[in-house]
């Protein structure tokens, strides 16, 4: 019977699917049983059969994997044994796999597996789906991480790799117990620890299983068991394996061999399972609590105001540096000379400033060593350089792999060396597009503002100078195609490389400039008009909530940039109106009332209140006594409206729309008709609260949308033309680093009891 938990956890998206042999079984291949006994019959023919009574006990026993290193001795060579079980383990009659069409659809994350065929990738790219394939190496596991998604892991290898393939006894001695192997077991454990994982096709005498049991016994946690689908145990067995392993076993019946009382349960399950299509739909980036909007609002400029801090980078440049030279070192002075470095670097003071701080920090982690004044890698080095390196290769794999089935899909009929060619080509128009429209990408990639129709046309002309290398129409045509779903319309690991392109593009010019990114942090600040709502004027205001020290650091930042920061009175009267919801209702049921509670608790009708918050949190330090000792703390005494602008506008700057320079009367039609589009599109999707709700929004629309345009004009801010078309928490980071105009989106719209 399928367990709920189970069920949920495979609709999360983040579960690790571990499949053994059964589902190959179901299309054809040899079972370990068969091919062990094919190995027999080739060895017989062939005259290689040593010791006859020990091959049938290990048969007998099921002890497989000894089997095969007797094996590997009578016919005296790794690659002969793995080139003959290669040619054995094919598919007898090639049948559809109701397995594979099951698991391959199912959201998992990533599939771990024992097997050395490519089934799982064969069932995923039918549904135009790519998964990178790695292998067991040490780098392989490197992409085991938080956040890992579309990748196939072969455990025991590929038999096109002999040296890396598990099946003998002293492999899996090597891997799964001696020291030289204990990346691969560490590995596992951390998997373990790390994800939910569902093993799907092993039985409880599989040698793999026993091994993966040894690990699962020191990862136990009752909150974060392992799902196992496993034929025919007892109680007993369904008790024990919970208590020892922290598995919890997933019962079917076996009794015809088939497993086709699996494929039932699996399918019945199959109707509770997003499928993934339909999950990848529903993850599309959506509307987040408003208690979790308002906390990362404040805590995510304030971070983003730090800047790009290019000694984070210097750090796998200096380390790529020193990996290419030889064992005698480097001297400080030359570590910029490095050709990882050189073309950043335009030297000067504060280039050698930072180079020094980053390797004191490297230096510091172990990651390189200072003997007699030269610096060298260490292998701790070696190997996070090989992580960075692991790591970009999947990321790239996956992005150009999709990019190549939609090729596939476009044309049929692609060679290897066309589809090689097309994607040689894909890298150029990336660079290209980045250094002529990177703004452009970079608006769609990381807050998915769709490009204007200029900005597609010159898209389109550098994919297209490229595609007329291509010679072929049909594949030209595909190629544009598959270039346009890659820039506009790219898939999550299509997005995921844009952004490490983007941040590469944007650190090269930073580098340059200025290793610690003041020069370009003031330029952006002096270009750029903040417009705030609020979401991040009521946390500075609200003494004591979740997130006022963030808010307050936040416009401390600024003021010490000297930005220019801006407000409506229609923002400042959404703000007030939540600050006098809380004054007034404090003063009805007061602060040991039920009611109270309740609005505290954000029970009942009631949303959260950032006054209540702080007071709540103040007195539940000892500082506060009373609402009115927390009114204390406010820059004044606040009573009515006009104290309360005051007090919170210090430093900002309120914006009347009329009184900009190109505000004209039929204005006010425009800010109607967006009022009305925004009442009706809340209504929709049942996101209303007030007429003050859209006549804020509509009003700051307008605003945005002719201060883009140029027919508005703010006295001292030349030059804003550049302005996130959005009010999203998705355009915030790029609105930072590459706008003129800053918006603090609204997302806190008149909380209490409405």
């Amino acid at each position: 019977m399928f367990d709920k938990r189970l069920i949920r956890i495979i609709n999360s998206g983040r579960c690790f699917a571990l499949v053994g042999s059964g589902p190959s079984c179901e299309v054809g291949y040899p079972s370990w049983q068969r091919l062990a006994d094919l190995t027999y019959a080739e060895l017989e023919s062939k005259g290689s059969v040593s010791d006859s009574q020990s091959y049938k006990k290990y048969l007998a026993d099921k002890k497989y994997a000894e089997f095969f290193r007797q094996a590997e001795r009578d016919l005296g060579s790794r690659s002969i044994l793995v080139n003959l079980v290669k040619s054995l383990l094919t598919p007898a009659v090639k049948n559809q796999g109701v397995l594979y069409e099951l698991i391959s659809n199912w959201p998992f994350a990533c599939y771990l597996t024992t097997n050395y065929d490519d089934e799982i990738r064969s069932y995923l790219l039918r549904l135009n789906e790519h998964f990178t394939v790695v292998r067991n190496r040490k780098e392989d596991f490197y992409y085991l991480r938080d956040g890992a998604s579309r990748v196939i892991q072969k455990l025991h290898s590929d038999l096109d790799y002999p040296d890396e393939v598990v099946l003998t006894s002293a492999d899996y001695q090597l891997f799964y117990s001696d020291y030289s192997g204990r990346y691969f077991s560490d590995k596992l454990r951390q998997a373990f620890e790390t994800f939910d994982i569902f093993i799907i096709g092993h039985s409880l005498s599989d040698p793999d299983i026993e091994l993966v049991l040894k690990i699962a016994r020191n990862t136990a946690s009752p909150q974060h068991p392992i799902y196992m689908a496993a034929a025919d145990f007892t109680k007993a067995d369904e008790q024990e394996y919970l208590e020892k392993y922290n598995i919890v076993l997933v019962q079917y019946s076996n009794s015809d061999g088939t497993h086709s009382e699996l494929r039932r349960m699996l399918k019945g399950a199959d109707k509770y399972i997003v499928s993934r299509q339909r999950h990848r739909e529903r993850s599309e980036p959506a509307a987040r609590p408003k208690e979790e909007i308002e906390s990362a609002i404040a805590l995510f400029l304030y971070r983003r105001l730090q800047g790009v801090q290019a000694t984070d980078y210097l750090s796998p440049l200096i380390l790529a540096g020193l990996l290419l030279e030889d064992d005698r070192g480097i001297v400080v002075e030359k570590v910029a000379s490095m050709p990882a470095l050189q073309k950043f670097i335009k030297g000067g003071t504060n280039s050698e400033k930072a180079i020094k701080e980053e390797l004191e920090t490297l230096i510091q982690q172990g990651l390189v060593s200072n003997v007699a004044e030269k610096l060298t890698i260490t292998e701790s080095g070696r190997a996070k350089v090989k992580e960075y390196q692991a790591i970009r290769e999947i990321e790239k794999d996956q992005a150009y792999g999709q990019f190549r089935l939609n090729l596939n899909n476009n044309y049929d009929g692609f060679t290897d060396l066309q589809l090689e060619q097309c994607q040689n080509l894909a890298e150029e128009v990336i660079v290209t597009t980045f250094a002529n429209r990177g703004l452009t990408i970079a608006n769609q990639v990381f807050s998915a503002q769709t490009a204007s129709s200029g900005e597609l046309s010159d898209i389109f002309g550098f994919v297209s100078d490229n595609a007329a290398e291509i010679e072929n129409m049909a594949i030209r045509a595909a190629f544009v195609e598959a270039m346009h779903q890659f820039l506009v319309e790219p898939t999550h690991p299509q997005r995921e490389y844009l952004e490490s392109v983007s941040q590469g593009y944007f650190l090269y010019h930073l580098l340059g400039l200025d290793p610690k990114c003041g020069r370009v942090r003031q330029n952006i600040f002096q270009r750029t008009l903040w417009l705030c709502d609020s979401s991040v004027l009521l946390p500075l205001a609200a003494h004591g909530c979740y997130n006022h020290d963030y808010a307050v650091e936040l416009f401390q930042t600024l003021s010490d940039a000297n930005a220019r920061i801006y407000t409506t009175p229609k923002l400042l009267r959404e703000a007030w109106e939540h600050f006098d919801w809380a004054f007034s209702f404090i003063k009805k049921p007061g602060a040991k009332s039920l009611e109270f509670l309740r609005a505290a608790l954000v029970k009942s009708s009631y949303k959260q209140n950032l006054f209540l918050d702080g007071y709540i949190r103040l007195s539940a330090d000892g500082r506060v006594g009373t609402f009115k000792d927390y009114l204390s703390l406010l820059p004044r005494w606040i009573t009515d409206r006009s104290s309360f602008d005051k007090s919170i506008t210090s430093g900002i700057l309120v914006i009347n729309i009329s009184d900009l320079q190109g505000f004209v009367q039929d204005d006010w039609g425009e800010i109607e008709e967006a009022n009305a589009k925004i009442k009706d599109e809340r209504l929709r999707r049942g996101s209303y609260r007030s007429q003050l709700q859209v006549e804020t929004e509509g009003e700051v629309w307008t605003l945005v949308k002719n201060l883009r345009s140029g027919k508005y004009l703010l006295r001292g801010a030349s030059n804003v033309r550049s302005f996130p078309s959005c009010m999203s928490c998705e355009s915030i980071s790029l609105a930072i680093l590459n706008c003129r105009i800053i918006i603090a989106p609204s997302n806190n719209r008149r909380m209490g009891e409405h």
